[in-house]
């Protein structure tokens, strides 16, 4: 289901295949032994270079942190650092949601990760990052022309000054 709703396939509820997604991994968490690799997936792994891997996800890193304009990183970037996203924050949830939207139209998916629990009251001081959090995604996967399409998109669409 989350291989069609990420293949643009609007006929799939996000909701429900989450859902299902949350409910296997309780019940693989539950039931986690004698539970081994399969063939492919160790020669995939066998055959992954994490050096070139790691390279890549700093390279890419590097790049949203030097070419992105007005968005505040949530941390800075060190020389032993290999993300797989870059988390940033707006300063609304409105400004946030409006860039993510764009991204969207351009075909680009930032996943918030930290998505609100429902426990959360409205005066709990942590609403401000599940507000306003957006993780930019720079693994392996892509490249730095990659991080440039991202980084366009969001300087071009007005959002600076948000560091005040």
């Amino acid at each position: 289901m989350k291989q069609a709703y990420m293949a643009g396939d609007n006929t799939i509820n996000k909701q429900e295949f989450l859902s299902l997604y949350g409910e296997f991994g309780h019940h693989l968490a539950e039931d986690y032994r004698d539970y081994e690799m399969d063939d492919l997936s160790y020669a995939i792994y066998k055959a992954t270079d994490f050096e070139v891997m790691k390279a890549q996800r700093k390279a890419n890193a590097q790049y949203l942190y030097e070419h992105l304009k007005g968005v505040r990183f949530m941390y800075d970037l060190t020389d032993k650092a290999v993300p797989l996203f870059v988390p940033v924050l707006f300063e609304s949830k409105e400004q946030r949601d409006a860039v993510r939207r764009k991204l969207i139209e351009a075909e680009i998916y930032c996943p918030i990760h930290w998505p609100k629990p429902s426990q959360i009251t409205a005066d709990f001081e942590a609403n401000k990052i599940y507000d306003t959090e957006l993780s930019l995604i720079c693994d392996q996967r892509y490249t730095t022309d990659d991080m440039a399409r991202m980084a366009a998109v969001i300087n071009e669409h007005g959002f600076n000054g948000l560091n005040g």
